[in-house]
């Protein structure tokens, strides 16, 4: 029962179909696939704000074993949880939808431990430290280069719709474009925000963003604060990247790899080819105050330890 253990509906189904031929599709595994999803419990959320080593953790976490879920990459995991924010917590938060999965990470995860606690008794929670200038700044960057990333794709989009509504024989192609882009409007409003740490008062991205810097910080460092005050500690790793495997399997009882602790950041990489592709440059990080240079992908900064001295 080693896969059930393992919360892994679709090793469970590879399991059986090497056994019985019947549950390699049909009802059958649909039905499998159901009950182990629901037999499985979430054992690791990633409470570190966003930009603070997530896509590294999860790379981490699945070399591991853990079968992961990075919003970032999935955005239909992430609409329910911002629907259930910004409709002010209304409802029950729709965490069985975290049923199948050993870890989740990235917005809004990092603010609903209070209903994984509840509901999974047994969690874990990681935070990834980061020192707060250096954070403001990479997220600021990302985010600018984000939004022209989207002014491109936008304008492609523009083009062919402006290509389409020449041709005579779509006579109803205005129209349909209007709706779609009405539709798409009122999605992407939901979307944004609840990205970029909006509900933080953040503005990455923006002309405002110097000007509400002050209250993003505050609402970084106030999350730091009732994560440490919320969760217990014996189940509350504060985690600095920088210190590699060592603290990671130790606090989830894994044995440590014979590999090299991974560093990822695919959403700056994929940023930055795409805005060199159309011949821009990416947007550089504005440091300032006592703000640390950037060593590298997914890095936490030296002064992140600062913080991990104040438990």
């Amino acid at each position: 029962s080693s896969w059930l253990q393992q919360g892994s509906a679709a090793n469970g189904l590879v399991f059986l179909s090497r056994r019985n031929p019947m549950w390699r599709g049909g009802p059958y595994a649909a039905v499998i696939l159901l009950v182990m999803a629901r037999a499985a419990a979430l054992k690791v959320l990633d409470v570190g704000a966003p930009r603070t080593g997530t896509q590294t953790l999860q790379t981490a976490l699945e070399i591991l074993g853990l079968t992961t879920l990075h919003t970032g990459l999935n955005a239909s995991f992430r609409m329910p949880f911002c629907a259930w924010m910004l409709g002010g917590k209304a409802w029950k938060a729709p965490v069985h939808m975290l049923d199948h999965f050993d870890a989740a990470m990235d917005e809004p995860m990092q603010l609903i431990y209070p209903e994984v606690m509840e509901a999974f008794p047994e969690a874990k929670f990681i935070y990834t430290v980061r020192e707060p200038e250096d954070w403001f700044a990479s997220y600021d960057s990302i985010m600018a280069d984000l939004r022209r990333q989207s002014a491109i794709k936008k304008r492609i989009q523009n083009t062919k719709r402006l290509r389409s509504h020449s041709q005579p024989s779509q006579p109803l192609a205005p129209l349909v474009e209007t709706i779609k882009e009405a539709a798409s409007n009122v999605w992407d409003n939901m979307f944004d925000s609840c990205q970029g740490c909006q509900y933080w008062g953040c503005k990455f991205g923006t002309p405002e963003s110097v000007d509400v810097k002050p209250q993003c910080l505050k609402s970084y460092k106030d999350h730091f604060n009732q994560v440490k005050t919320t969760i217990p500690a014996e189940r509350l790793l504060i985690y600095n990247l920088t210190d590699g495997w060592g603290p990671l399997c130790e606090f989830l009882n894994k044995p440590i790899p014979n590999q090299d602790f991974p560093h990822e950041d695919w959403v700056r990489s994929e940023t930055t080819s795409s805005l060199r592709r159309a011949g821009l440059q990416p947007t550089p990080k504005r440091m300032t105050g006592s703000a640390v240079p950037s060593v590298g992908v997914g890095l936490v900064q030296r002064t992140a330890k600062a913080l991990k001295a104040e438990l």
